[in-house]
């Protein structure tokens, strides 16, 4: 096969490949997982201005450099589960050209065509490029690597005389070099990139004096820009790579031997079973292939002498037990390292093959060959478009739910805000993510205007009632919305239709309904104060002005005049944004036999994230309170406020220009035992 051709060939592998990666891509997969998400994180710390060389994720280390290019791309492109992909599916399809070009300057064109169509319809490579990890880089980075080694060394079949190649020095120095803060193989092919430049240096008769000074650069080019991440291994060392790669080792024999044949089955029988980078249990390649590659080794094998075989087998010698020994093996994911000189075995075997052939044989091996291509085409697009997406464990694993709300908010339009309903709104523990969270972390629109609370107690309604959209981030939708705020939903509707949660977002217009309400409490709701306290027996009416940029707008009286001890009273209160809020801003209702004493019960809090707040804003609170079976009989009554949690402060409400209040008497009720 002629190079003139064999570039021709390329760019419609390339072509097959770019449709198989990007198909899709705002789908599939369909949300952000967990892991994925600890990457985006650190691009964001990136972006925030904390750089680092390890990032400690709760005591494990790992490297940033990926994350930072990811800063970078998604600064041009945008965040999002889409923007946040764009990055791996570039250096995905950069991988393929570097393979070909790797393989067809060992192997020959027709190896190099072999070993791109590979992996230009294999799905572990083709889910990498679909993956926000740092492993997406490592097929490209190996593959550049030993582009580098060929250039830089002369390595073209047995071609004598080869002149230096000055750049490709420089280029291997900074693979080297920036590697290390990729990941912790990089250690590993460093390993390898430095045994062939000694095997070439020893067996190489004369080693030219150019080559060997360049040498001597692309070293000192290396050191240089590894020295940042040698000081922190030191100063660091429980975070380092070479710490992670030590403890991943097996810890015995036993399971040494058992983690390496599960790695090797892996290839051609039961692969990886994580939904999260393979349709669980397909192998890496299918049998023929592994056939195929099998002739390639043996070639390879047999002419090891042949400098372009060297660098193959030394590759494969080091790569093989640091991948295959990963954790969890086979892990697609580490393996991914492997691939390029998996597949230029593969270009190699049907090189072997095709031209031991004469005439027709060479004609059936073409077909055969093409007819292996399509069925890899086939076997790959099914698993990817048709089956893996819809597996209830990669639902679960990329939080899919959360990825179609998320896609269905980006698509809504720029101007309606959204409400995002969650009971959890605090991370559970230090640096947790809530599922609200991974939901804005998954839009695109990093400026779309959400809101958050849990909504069992507290409702937003946006802008005074402006159309928004009610968002119910948890798995049980609308049923988990207190019933004290379902009538708003009367005014809009519950949005259905394909890739939408069922029952799960409705979108609401309450601006007159909510304009009444607010109108008739104007005089419909009176307000009175604590004697002891500047406004003393003054009577009110809101709207009420208090610290803090709130104010009060009133409250509906749902509970009975008359309760017994062990009741759960419902006090229901409106309040309005006109600023920016203290961060700790929280309500209180009491219940108190005496303005003097303390409450004889009480629910404090707010379940709504006061940094997302807007002007205009209008928060319902429904606080529930358990009176006690210890109350006697009696007369109570009923106070609210707000107050800055942290400080315990209470915001006070103004009379006028005048600070007069910290508590609201909103009414009262009798106990009767």
């Amino acid at each position: 096969m002629s190079i003139r051709l064999s570039y021709a060939f390329a760019v419609l592998l390339f072509l097959v490949a770019a449709v198989l990666r990007f198909a899709s891509l705002s789908e599939l997969p369909p949300g952000l997982s967990d892991a994925e998400i600890d990457d985006v994180r650190i691009a964001e710390s990136v972006r925030n201005g904390r750089v680092e060389v390890f990032y400690d994720l709760d005591g494990v280390g790992r490297e940033g450099l990926y994350q930072s290019a990811l800063t970078g791309i998604t600064a041009v492109v945008g965040s999002g589960a889409f923007g946040f992909r764009i990055l791996s599916l570039f250096v995905g399809l950069i991988g393929l050209a570097l393979v070909y070009a790797v393989g067809t300057r060992l192997c020959g064109p027709l190896a190099g065509i072999a070993a791109m169509g590979l992996l230009a319809v294999n799905l572990s490579a083709i889910l990498l490029s679909r993956t926000v990890a740092r492993e997406a880089v490592l097929m490209a980075w190996t593959a550049a690597i030993m582009l580098a080694l060929a250039r830089a060394f002369f390595v073209y079949g047995e071609r004598r005389g080869g002149k230096s190649d000055s750049p490709a020095f420089l280029a291997l120095g900074v693979l080297l070099g920036l590697g290390f803060y990729i990941h912790p193989l990089s250690l590993v092919l460093t390993m390898f990139a430095m045994t062939f430049i000694v095997y070439r240096v020893l067996t190489t008769r004369p080693f030219p004096r150019r080559a060997l000074s360049f040498t001597w650069f692309t070293l000192v080019v290396t050191i240089v820009l590894a020295m940042p991440y040698v000081l922190s291994t030191i100063q660091l060392p429980e975070l380092a790579g070479t710490t992670r790669l030590a403890d991943d080792f097996p810890a015995s024999l036993s399971r040494l031997i058992e983690t390496l044949a599960a790695g090797i089955n892996g290839f051609l029988f039961v692969g990886d079973l994580n939904p999260a980078h393979n349709m669980p249990g397909r192998p890496l390649f299918d049998l023929i292939s592994g056939v195929i590659m099998a002739v390639g080794l043996l070639t390879a094998a047999g002419r090891i002498r042949e400098s372009g075989n060297t660098l193959l087998l030394l590759a494969l010698l080091f790569l093989v037990p640091a991948t295959l020994l990963a954790p969890e093996s086979p892990n697609f994911l580490i393996t991914s390292a492997l691939l390029p000189p998996l597949a230029m075995l593969f270009g190699m075997g049907v090189s072997t093959i095709f031209y031991s052939l004469r005439g027709l044989g060479r004609a059936v091996s073409a077909v055969g060959l093409v007819a292996l291509f399509g069925f890899n085409l086939v076997w790959a697009g099914d698993d990817l478009l048709v089956d893996w997406g819809a597996l209830p464990e990669t639902q679960v694993t990329f939080n899919a739910r959360l990825g179609a709300l998320a896609r269905f908010l980006d698509q809504s339009g720029v101007e309606t805000p959204a409400l995002l309903c969650a009971e959890a709104l605090q991370p559970a523990a230090p640096g947790a993510l809530t599922d609200a969270h991974k939901l804005a972390l998954m839009m695109h629109r990093a400026d779309a205007p959400l809101r958050a609370a849990d909504c069992n107690s507290t409702f937003i309604l946006m802008n005074g009632g402006t159309p928004q959209y009610i968002v119910m981030v948890d798995p049980e939708g609308l049923a988990k919305l207190n019933p004290e705020f379902l009538p708003w939903l009367g005014y809009g509707q519950v949005i259905e239709g394909p890739g939408i949660p069922p029952n799960s977002i409705a979108r609401i217009a309450p601006a007159e309904a909510l304009a009444n309400r607010i109108g008739a409490y104007t005089t419909t709701t009176p307000i009175t104060f604590a004697p002891d306290e500047p406004a003393g027996f003054a009577v009110a009416l809101p709207p009420l002005r208090l610290e803090g940029n709130l104010t009060f707008l009133g409250y509906d009286r749902r509970w009975a005049d008359t309760q017994s001890p062990g009741d759960l009273l419902l006090v229901v209160t409106y309040w309005r944004v006109d600023g920016i809020l203290p961060p700790d801003l929280a309500f209180f209702t009491h219940v108190q036999d005496d303005p003097g004493a303390r409450p004889v019960a009480q629910r404090d809090g707010m379940v709504a994230l006061p940094e997302m707040l807007e002007p205009r804003d209008v928060l319902i609170q429904a606080s529930y309170v358990d009176l006690p079976f210890s109350l006697p009989t009696g007369e109570y009554s009923i106070s609210v406020g707000a107050y800055e949690s942290a400080a315990g402060r209470r915001l006070a409400a103004f009379i006028g220009d005048e600070a007069s209040a910290t508590r609201l008497y909103v009414g009262g009720f009798t106990i009767l035992r």
